[in-house]
Order: C-alpha cells, then sequence, then structure tokens
C-alpha cells in the first residue's frame, strides 16, 4: 500500500523531512509538498539572494542525511567548485538550492508534488487526515506533517 503524506511548509524543514522520507522509505510513499511560494527550501531563512549573508555554520554541519554529513560540502563542490575552495561558510541562498536537489535527487518518479498554495486548515479523519487549502479545496492524506518554521 503507498502511503500520501502532505506536508505543509516547503521550507528547509519541509524539504529536509520529504527528502528523508524518500531516502528511508521502502518505495511506498507520495508526498506531497504544500507551500505558497511554490518554492523548495527556501522559507524566510534562505529566501535571500545577498551573497554577503552567510551562514553561521561550517558547511560540513549542513548535510540534509544523519549519516552523510558530507553530503552538502560534495554537492557544493559539483555545483559551486570555486565557492566551495573559498572556505567554510557559504551564502545562505546556496543551501536553499542545496535542499531542492537533494529532495529531488531523493524523489521517485510520479511520487513527489508541489501545490503552491497555502495550508488553511487540518483535521483528522477515521482513516488518515485531510489538509484544507487556501482555495477551498481539500486535500486528503492518510499522514500530514506541518513544518511551517519560523514564524508559520
Amino acid at each position: 500500500m503507498t502511503h500520501h503524506i502532505v506536508i505543509a511548509g516547503g521550507g528547509a524543514s519541509g524539504a529536509i523531512m520529504a527528502a528523508n522520507l524518500f531516502r528511508l522509505g521502502n518505495g511506498a510513499l507520495r508526498v506531497t509538498l504544500v507551500e505558497a511560494s511554490g518554492e523548495i527550501g527556501k522559507g524566510l531563512a534562505y529566501a535571500t539572494n545577498n551573497p554577503s549573508h552567510l551562514f553561521n555554520v561550517r558547511s560540513g554541519q549542513l548535510s540534509a542525511f544523519s549519516g552523510k554529513p558530507d553530503h552538502f560540502d560534495r554537492w557544493l563542490s559539483v555545483a559551486y567548485p570555486a565557492l566551495s575552495r573559498q572556505g567554510p561558510f557559504v551564502p545562505r541562498a546556496i543551501y536553499a538550492e542545496y535542499l531542492e536537489a537533494a529532495l529531488r535527487e531523493t524523489a521517485p518518479v510520479g511520487k513527489f508534488r508541489i501545490i503552491p498554495q497555502a495550508c488553511i486548515g487540518l483535521r483528522e479523519l477515521e482513516h488518515g487526515v485531510e489538509v484544507t487549502l487556501a482555495d477551498g479545496s481539500a486535500l486528503p492524506a492518510h499522514f500530514a506533517i506541518v513544518a511551517t518554521g519560523y514564524g508559520g
């Protein structure tokens, strides 16, 4: 049986959760990310385009996957080789790109979608949950994860 999981919030927490669900799952998952902006991984923390907004954490500590501490550094060396040689503190906007890439790398074809709307409600049903979207439509799922982050 394929379980459908809806994640409300597509910032860092939602993207990391989805990527890990796919990485650790057995292929019997469908994930829908509900994110008003339609963008993956940005959220408030990583939506900046200012290159002087740097992480205050070394890049070697930013992997989306436990057990793979060098995952971000390896991605960085391929996607931004010059930047990866400049030092361990990288621009915050780069991390959003990494999170989207990590999610897309782990998501099986046809098992992931993003809905560019806000989640305005959530209710428990007898055999799952129902997520209410900003347009008033309802999205049924087996499980829901609230990953609205800071101020959400």
